[in-house]
């Protein structure tokens, strides 16, 4: 997924997409999951909810089959979608990924057919345009970081505008 494979993300999970779970959301696939932080959240919420992650780093890997339901160790920009457990999920998630890839776009297309009809996709990528990095690039700083949203890592950056444009809109293509 454009990530070392020795790479280990690991935090609290994105409370901000918990919000867009609900109790009727029993499959979700998380895309990118690091160390299944936030399938591990969701899981402590919703006790029957099933999480399946796909990480490509094999330092991750082992941490998140133990936090999530089943993880797979696969790059989803290189690498053959490897055989899930559900044919459907109600929900897929790309949380602080799609920033990392070459072709968000296409990964996306690769993976709605795991979609069910009537299912959500949540995408929570990291806002270049917030105060602080505008500030930076005011002051003519744009240095790259180990984390944040000035990630060495990162090939794209989103706004608030851009995201929906880059990400949904060119979906339609």
């Amino acid at each position: 997924m454009g990530l070392n494979e020795q790479t280990l993300y690991s935090n609290a999970g994105n409370s901000s997409v918990l919000q867009y779970i609900t109790e009727d959301d029993r499959a979700i696939l998380d895309i990118g999951c690091g160390a299944g932080d936030l399938g591990k959240a969701i899981r402590s919420l919703y006790s029957s909810t099933q999480v399946v992650g796909i990480t490509s780093s094999r330092v991750e890997y082992p941490i998140a089959q133990s936090n999530l339901n089943g993880c797979y160790l696969a790059d989803v920009e290189k690498d053959q979608i490897p055989s899930l457990p559900f044919e459907e999920f109600d929900v897929i998630i790309f949380s602080h990924v799609l920033e990392h890839l070459v072709d968000p776009v296409k990964v996306i297309k690769k993976l709605l057919p795991y979609l069910k009809i009537g299912g959500k996709v949540i995408i929570a990528v990291p806002n270049i345009a917030n105060w602080r990095d505008r500030w930076k690039l005011a002051l003519g700083q744009f240095e790259y970081t180990e984390s944040g949203v000035m990630d060495k890592t990162h090939l794209r950056f989103y706004t608030f505008h851009t995201a929906p444009r880059y990400l949904i809109e060119a979906l339609k293509n």
